[in-house]
């Protein structure tokens, strides 16, 4: 327990040393819009789909910070460290009163005006994508996006 309490500290300096080195960015304004326009083009689609919105939830937006850290370095689903695991994992870890969890990530070279869009067309495109945005069992979501030097990440975890 201890070691995957270090573990995060560890992540969410990773983060902060990134932004602050220049090896990554400051989350902008427009990223914040983006990530509010993705929340919307969800809702709306799951709206369409008959299915309930999802919530914004800061502990899910704290936890997808620190995976969009983790995955600026190394674009995996699979979590550096001893404990390793998934953005599920660490989710359900966190989060002990959720019964499911999920985790959509997407990777562009740059940050550009359509990227709400571009993201959100990737993801309905992708069967493993759209199904965690259609589980009927998720209520909550956090969506964060981290531009870096040569990349930009956009993280969605799912909890239900």
């Amino acid at each position: 327990m201890l070691a995957k309490k270090i573990w995060q500290v560890l992540s969410i300096l990773a983060v902060v040393v990134i932004m602050i080195t220049g090896t990554g960015s400051i989350k902008t304004m427009g990223t914040a819009d983006a990530d509010q326009e993705l929340l919307g083009m969800l809702n709306d689609y799951r709206t369409q789909m008959g299915l309930n919105v999802l919530e914004g939830d800061e502990g899910l937006l704290e936890l997808a910070i620190v995976r969009a850290g983790e995955v600026m370095e190394s674009f995996s689903h699979t979590r550096p460290g001893p404990e390793g695991g998934t953005g599920c994992s660490l989710v359900l870890a966190e989060h002990p009163d959720a019964m499911v969890a999920g985790e959509n990530l997407a990777r562009r070279k740059t940050f550009k005006s359509d990227h709400a869009q571009a993201v959100f067309e990737g993801f309905i495109s992708s069967p493993t994508h759209l199904a965690n945005m259609v589980a009927p069992d998720y209520t909550r979501v956090g969506i964060y996006t981290l531009k870096g030097k040569d990349a930009v990440v956009t993280v969605m975890l799912f909890e239900g």
